[in-house]
């Protein structure tokens, strides 16, 4: 450990704490995380934001909950191979349901293939 006479970065400590208690719960809603920490709501929209840039976490489309990424890591797809296809499939889907919102039938699609896919078509 470094030991020098210098500060600490809050907003660095404040930051690895949210991400650190995303990993705690495998997913937390923005309700939780602001519960858990303390931090205001925008706050944590700031850092979320600025984790999911970097890769460090996504959002779950089915539930807006955020979950720590897996994409950093060598990925198994023999464990948790679900969760690692809602990531990968999480931002393509998301497009797709911008671009075809305007039509029911494949907004429908759209709905079934993001519960399927996030949810590993079990139904709960």
């Amino acid at each position: 450990m470094i030991e020098r006479k210098v500060k600490s970065v809050r907003a660095l400590e404040r930051g690895l704490d949210v991400l650190l208690e995303i990993h705690r719960c495998r997913a937390a809603s923005l309700k939780e995380l602001h519960h858990s920490t303390g931090l205001p709501k925008a706050t944590l929209l700031r850092m979320l934001l600025t984790l999911s840039k970097r890769g460090l976490v996504w959002q779950r489309l089915a539930d807006g909950a955020f979950l720590p990424s897996r994409m950093h890591k060598v990925v198994d797809w023999h464990a948790e191979s679900n969760e690692t296809l809602a990531e990968l499939a999480s931002p393509h889907l998301a497009e797709l349901h911008i671009g075809v919102g305007k039509f029911l039938k494949l907004k429908q699609l759209s709905e079934r293939l993001k519960y399927f896919i996030e949810t590993g078509g079990l139904r709960k």
